[in-house]
């Protein structure tokens, strides 16, 4: 027969322990999905800012210097819309962040409801949740919108009757 002391000690280092693996296994998590959201990041804003520097390449180049410049207005004005919302969406994925070190709870007072409380004892903050979730939102939301427009400018630019035609005219009397 074990006894209650022994019994309880037990189940509390259980608690502990399980209390530990789950930490460790959420923080590898937000790690894995941290990695993600910035190499998602950078590819908008590698994709957009190259596109931009194409464009400008493209406009200055020798073969199309007789095209009308209006042809490159519409992408270039998506791309550089699609850079600004890469930084906007920056901005709320660090909002983010801040607010996810806000609904960590202090380890103190997990502590304390571990060793004292009960499990509906459990600090949390839900109003910090609600802003997690609305930054979390509006990240994605802008970094979505971002490669929507690096793919309109894209399409817009390809689609132009104006570059096709001068660059085939150009592309026959070489």
């Amino acid at each position: 027969m074990i006894d209650k002391e022994i019994l309880e000690k037990r189940i509390l280092e259980a608690t502990k322990e399980y209390a530990r693996q789950s930490l460790e296994y959420s923080l590898k998590g937000q790690t894995v999905g941290a990695e993600f959201g910035q190499l998602g990041l950078k590819l908008g804003f590698y994709a957009n800012g190259g596109a931009i520097l194409a464009v400008l390449s493209l406009i200055g180049s020798k073969n199309y210097s007789g095209l009308p410049i209006n042809t490159f207005v519409s992408p270039f004005l998506l791309y550089i819309f699609g850079l600004l919302s890469i930084f906007v969406s920056t901005f709320f994925a660090y909002l983010n962040f801040n607010f996810h070190s806000i609904l960590r709870s202090d380890p103190s007072a997990l502590c304390n409801t571990i060793l004292e409380g009960s499990p509906n004892d459990w600090p949390y903050d839900y109003k910090a949740r609600s802003k997690i979730q609305w930054s979390l939102y509006l990240a994605g939301g802008f970094a979505i919108l971002s490669f929507v427009m690096f793919l309109g400018g894209s399409l817009i630019l390809v689609k132009s009757e104006n570059c096709c035609k001068f660059a085939s005219a150009r592309l026959m009397t070489a």
